[in-house]
C-alpha cells in the first residue's frame, strides 16, 4: 500500500468497514466542501474517520452515507480533512502515474469501453453491457436494491469498491462512476458502478445539462 500525497482518485483508502479505493476528489456544489467520493459499503458512517493508505494517516471524514439495507444507492462523501493536500480531478495509477478528468458524463453508453481504476498494478477494461440497470445485489452480508446502475465486463477484486471508473479511447478522458462490486447476473458474472447521474441525485457534483439514458431495465440476479 503506497502513501500518496496529495490525496487522489485510485488509490487505496482505509474506512473503518473495509479497505476500499478513493473515487475522485470533487467539490460538493450543495455544501461548497471539498472532498471524495467513494462506495458507501467501505466507509463507515457519518462523522466516522477515513485513512489513506492506513487507517492511522487520516485524510477525511465521512458527511455522508447511503450505504444501508434495501439501499438503492451505495455512495459515500468524505470530507478532506484539514491540512491534508489534494488534487481534484485526478486519478493516480501506479503504471500510468497522474492524469486528470476532462469531462464529467452522466451514464457511459452501452457497449463503450471503459477502465476501472483500481488499486491494481494493473488497470482493468471491459465494456458496457447494460448503462441504466436495476438489480439486487449483497455486499458486506447486507442486501442493496440498487437503481440506476451501470453493468460493465471489467474484472475486479472487493478492494476495488469506490475505484473510478472512466472512458477509454476517446479524445477527452470521461468520468463514468464508482464502481461497486459484483453481480451475477445469468450466471455470468459482472462488475457494476454506479454512474454519475445516480451519484448527483444524491451529492451534486454538476450542474451543466447531461445527456439522458434508456429507461431502466430490471435485472435478476
Amino acid at each position: 500500500m503506497q502513501k500518496v500525497r496529495p490525496i487522489q482518485g485510485g488509490t487505496r483508502i482505509a474506512g473503518s468497514a473495509s479497505d476500499g479505493t478513493l473515487g475522485l476528489v470533487v467539490t460538493n456544489l450543495g455544501t461548497k466542501k471539498t472532498g471524495f467520493l467513494t462506495a458507501g459499503h467501505v466507509v463507515g458512517g457519518q462523522n466516522t474517520l477515513v485513512g489513506q493508505p492506513t487507517p492511522d494517516t487520516i485524510v477525511g471524514l465521512v458527511t455522508l452515507n447511503t450505504f444501508a439495507p434495501k439501499s438503492s444507492v451505495d455512495i459515500a462523501f468524505v470530507n478532506v480533512a484539514a491540512g491534508v493536500e489534494y488534487d481534484l480531478q485526478t486519478i493516480w495509477s501506479p503504471t500510468t502515474g497522474s492524469f486528470k478528468i476532462d469531462v464529467m458524463s452522466s451514464y457511459p453508453d452501452k457497449d463503450q469501453k471503459v477502465k476501472l481504476c483500481g488499486t491494481g498494478q494493473k488497470l482493468q477494461e471491459g465494456t458496457v453491457i447494460y448503462e441504466n440497470a436495476n438489480v439486487n445485489v449483497e455486499e458486506d452480508g447486507v442486501r442493496l436494491e440498487l437503481k440506476g446502475v451501470s453493468i460493465a465486463t471489467y474484472p475486479s477484486s472487493p478492494s476495488d469498491s469506490g475505484a473510478p471508473i472512466v472512458s477509454v479511447d476517446r479524445e477527452e478522458v470521461e468520468w463514468l462512476g464508482i464502481h461497486g462490486g459484483s453481480v451475477q447476473i445469468s450466471g455470468k458474472l459482472y462488475a457494476w458502478f454506479t454512474p454519475l447521474a445516480t451519484i448527483n441525485q444524491v451529492v451534486r457534483i454538476y450542474d451543466a445539462d447531461q445527456k439522458e439514458s434508456t429507461p431502466a431495465i430490471t435485472l435478476e440476479a
